[in-house]
Formats: C-alpha cells, structure tokens, sequence
C-alpha cells in the first residue's frame, strides 16, 4: 500500500492524515510530497487498525495520545478528558490576574493542561490537585515534557491539600449526570445529582482557601 492509498482508504480524512502521521512520525506536508511512498506491512496494519478503531467511535487524540491545547501539545489516555478548546477561556482569564507572582489551584486537573498553560505563560506558584491516581501520572508526565514546576497532590477537591490560602483557584469539574461520552471517563464527566453535586461541594470550601477581601 502507498500513503496515497492509504489516505484514499479514509477518503482523505482529516482523521486519516493525522493517524498516518502519527504512525508514520511525519507531518501532513511529507505525506503529501511522499504519496507513492510504499508503507511496510507492519505500518500498513498499524494505520489500518488506528481507523477501524476511529470508525468505531474512538477519539482520535486516544489513538495518538496527543491533544494540542494553548498552542501546546499534551499527552492524553483514556484516564483523562480530552482537553477543550474553550477551556482555553480559563487560561487566557489567569493570565490576566494582576498579582505579581500568585499562588495558582487547578483543582481537578486531569493531564494539567490548565495549570501547565498557565505555568508556561507567566511567574507563580503552581499547585494542582485530582481525586485520580492515574490522572495525576499523566499530569506529570506533561508538566515534565513542557518544563514547568507544579506541585501535585491526590485529593478530592481540598481534601488532602495544603492549609495554605491561594490566589487563585481554578477548575474543571465534572457537570454532567447522563450521556456521559463512551470513550472519556465517567469519572472527569459525572457531576452527581443534577450535575452540580461536585461544583457545590467546590463551592463550599473555597472560602477557606482564598484571601478575605
């Protein structure tokens, strides 16, 4: 099989182009310049399961265990949610938090793509927290591939965090209760009754964490 006809065996997807770089180790512009390239068979059969799972309903960011997020890549499992494009909002809303160097909760971080974002764009103290061992592995996998000092700690919500007061807390937590997606963990989307169970349990104990003003 050539990479034009493993593109065409996709229909030119994008999904397609971004699995077969992925396999390939290679970007969309050398496929392009390479496509009567003749694949291995071992690669041929790598891309071809990598699409059959996809049509199966399987992120393609779990196939790749990539996900671009604040013009940075992070790895991603099926431990973690995929990161969103419009929790980027987050991001963009700490780097506009005035204080000098402030002392930043992400609670509930999953792969710290929130907290990571905001470590590599300003100077502060950075702490982050997830009720998920596996989480918490991912999340420092990433923090050591982009270079940035956090300091992690297992807790639900506050649970087993510091008594210290934050400047900033910021956070990401489950809000559905059905129709939960198949692949994602039920865990980063299940919010408990009504989906607030969790935000309400947050609510309650930020006063303790964060300066009177």
């Amino acid at each position: 099989m050539t990479i034009k006809e493993a593109l065409e065996f996709d229909n030119y997807s994008l999904e397609a182009e971004v699995l077969l770089c992925y396999v390939l180790k290679k970007d969309k512009s050398w496929l392009y310049s390479h496509q009567f390239n003749i694949l291995s068979s071992d690669r041929t059969r790598r891309y071809q399961k990598l699409i059959v799972r996809r049509k199966e309903g399987v992120p393609t960011a779990y196939l790749t265990h990539s996900k671009e997020f604040f013009g940075l890549n992070f790895y991603v499992s099926e431990s973690v949610l995929i990161p969103r494009p419009e929790t980027e909002l987050l991001v963009e809303g700490a780097l506009k938090f005035r204080k000098r160097r402030p002392k930043i909760l992400d609670v509930g971080t999953g792969s710290g793509n929130i907290i990571i974002s905001i470590a590599k764009n300003r100077k502060g103290d950075f702490y982050a927290s997830d009720i998920a061992a596996e989480s918490l592995k991912i999340a420092r996998k990433n923090a050591a591939k982009h270079k940035v000092k956090i300091k992690f700690y297992k807790s639900d919500l506050f649970k087993n965090l510091p008594q210290i007061k934050f400047d900033l807390i910021i956070a990401n937590l489950p809000y559905l209760w059905n129709n939960y997606p198949k692949f994602e963990p039920r865990t980063a989307l299940d919010g408990g009754k009504n989906g607030l169970k969790i935000i309400e349990n947050f609510f309650k104990q930020t006063n303790y964490y964060l300066p009177k003003f």
